[in-house]
């Protein structure tokens, strides 16, 4: 590592300090079948890391919330890499109140849809068998 790199990466580590350059979290509280696909979508085309349902799933965030040991989720390798969470837990029950203190400069995506025309989403996505 030359000095130049070694400078550059202190400056980075001071500025995100200070929370210059800092981007925030990002999290879409909103049900399955609302449009949280698209939201992530969104994200990731302007550039911000996007942890889908495949990595929520991958590191058993749902597990650990149900079981409240929210300091799990927090800790992972993949939590702290991504900036922009959709899907499961995020929506789950108040955790949006412990997303909100944890992290106060966060950002809440919430997104409504007609509630006959959610149902029907969910069963057609599920071909009738479940429900999420």
């Amino acid at each position: 590592m030359t000095l130049i790199d070694t400078l550059i990466g202190r400056g980075r580590t001071m500025l995100r300090a200070i929370g210059i350059g800092h981007r925030p979290k990002v999290f879409c509280i909103s049900f399955q079948r609302t449009g949280t696909t698209s939201v992530g979508k969104f994200f990731a085309d302007h550039g911000h890391l996007v942890a889908t349902w495949h990595v929520s799933r991958a590191n058993e965030w749902s597990l650990a919330w149900m079981e409240g040991d929210h300091e799990r989720i927090f800790r992972s390798r993949d939590f702290n890499r991504y900036q922009v969470f959709e899907d499961d837990p995020w929506w789950i029950s108040d955790f949006y109140k412990v997303l909100f203190h944890r992290f106060p400069d966060a950002r809440f995506v919430i997104l409504e849809r007609d509630a006959d025309r959610w149902f029907d989403s969910m069963v057609s996505h599920s071909k009738g068998h479940t429900l999420g």
